[in-house]
C-alpha cells in the first residue's frame, strides 16, 4: 500500500479562514514487520518463509516461525529390578497347599482320642493303685505282726484311717517316681500308655492330681468332654499320657 493524498474536505467541519490539511493514509503494517490480514488470517508474515525457514521479521514468537514440539521424555520405572537368581528362587518356591476337608478331618482325628483311651487310663490307675496297696498293706501287716500287735487292732477306725492315708501317699509316690524314671508306671506300660515330658512337668502333674481328684473328681470329669480325653491336671501341667496302640 502506498501513501495517498485525498482531496476531500471535511464539509461539515470546514471553517472559513482556516487552512485545511489533506487526509493522509498509512499502511497498517508500517513498522510491524508483518501484515495482520495477509491471506485472510491474522498475524501471518508478509511473505511466506523459504524452504521452511522463518523470516527474521517481527519480535517474540512471531519471529520464531512454526512451533516445534519436543518429545516428552519417559520417566524411569520405580520398580526395583530383581536379580536373575532371585527370580529363579521365587519361581522355584512351591506355593502353599490348602489342606482338603479330608486331611483336616484326618488331622483332627489323629489329635483326638476315643473313650477306649480313657478307659485304659482308668484301668491303668486301678491296676497301679491296687498293686501298690497290696504291697504297702503286706508291709504294714508284717511290721505290726512282728511288734506283737493283735489282729483285732486293725479293726480300729483310727488305725485303718492312718494306714489308708499312708498307703495312698505311698502309692502316689511310687507311681510318680516310676513315671519320672521310666516315662510310665507299671499299669500305664501294661495298657500301652506313656508320658513323654520332662521330670518337672510330670511332678507338677502328679501334685495337681491330688487336690483336683479330692474336690469331687472335677479334674477327672473334664476328660469326658475333652477331645483328647485329657484330665484337668494334664492340661494345666502340659503333660499327658500318649497312646502307643493308636
Amino acid at each position: 500500500m502506498e501513501k495517498t493524498t485525498s482531496n476531500f474536505r471535511n464539509g461539515p467541519s470546514r471553517s472559513k479562514g482556516l487552512p485545511q490539511k489533506p487526509l493522509q493514509f498509512q499502511p497498517l503494517n508500517d513498522g510491524l514487520g508483518f501484515h495482520p490480514f495477509s491471506e485472510g488470517l491474522p498475524y501471518t508474515p508478509v511473505t511466506k518463509p523459504n524452504n521452511g525457514r522463518p523470516l527474521a521479521q517481527g519480535t517474540g514468537a512471531v519471529s520464531a516461525g512454526q512451533p516445534t514440539f519436543a518429545p516428552i521424555p519417559r520417566l524411569a520405572s520405580a520398580t526395583p529390578k530383581m536379580a536373575p537368581q532371585a527370580i529363579k528362587t521365587a519361581q522355584a518356591a512351591p506355593s502353599p497347599q490348602i489342606p482338603s476337608v479330608a486331611e483336616e478331618l484326618a488331622r483332627s482325628h489323629a489329635n483326638s482320642n476315643d473313650f477306649s483311651y480313657l478307659l485304659r487310663r482308668i484301668w491303668a490307675f486301678v491296676f497301679d493303685t491296687s498293686l501298690n496297696f497290696m504291697i504297702i498293706g503286706a508291709g504294714i501287716f508284717a511290721a505290726l505282726w512282728k511288734q506283737g500287735v493283735p489282729a483285732d487292732a486293725f479293726l480300729n477306725s483310727g488305725v485303718l484311717l492312718v494306714a489308708g492315708a499312708f498307703a495312698a501317699f505311698f502309692s502316689w509316690a511310687l507311681i510318680t517316681s516310676q513315671e519320672i524314671a521310666f516315662g510310665a508306671s507299671i499299669g500305664k506300660r501294661l495298657f500301652g500308655l506313656n508320658i513323654s515330658a520332662s521330670a518337672s512337668k510330670i511332678l507338677i502333674r502328679a501334685m495337681l492330681f491330688v487336690p483336683l481328684s479330692i474336690l469331687g473328681g472335677v479334674g477327672l470329669l473334664v476328660a469326658i468332654f475333652h477331645p483328647r480325653r485329657s484330665c484337668l491336671h494334664d492340661i494345666m501341667a502340659g503333660a499327658e499320657p500318649t497312646d502307643h496302640w493308636k
